[in-house]
């Protein structure tokens, strides 16, 4: 069953791919959802999908060869408002 899970990442995630990064896994993953920089240096990821792939997703940014570096992952889960059938950048 899917559902919306959103998803603070801190470090140094803006300027160094880290959003193409998201998508691309995303994508191979077969998760819909957004990335998008905020305004505070931090990226909001909204999974739409299992906690199964939210943790897929994670676990791959994580261990991606980028030059991204994760200080913190904030997860929390909300009610799907409008199902997505991609996944894209904002």
């Amino acid at each position: 069953m899917a559902e919306c899970h959103h998803i603070i990442v801190t470090g140094r995630v803006q300027g160094v791919c880290f959003r193409a990064t998201t998508k691309d896994l995303a994508t191979k993953l077969g998760i819909s959802g957004t990335v998008q920089n905020l305004p505070d240096g931090t990226v909001e990821i909204i999974v739409h999908g299992t906690q199964t792939q939210a943790n897929e997703l994670l676990a791959a940014l994580k261990a991606s060869n980028n030059p991204h570096s994760i200080d913190s992952i904030t997860h929390s889960k909300r009610a799907v408002k409008e199902p997505l059938n991609h996944f894209k950048i904002v």
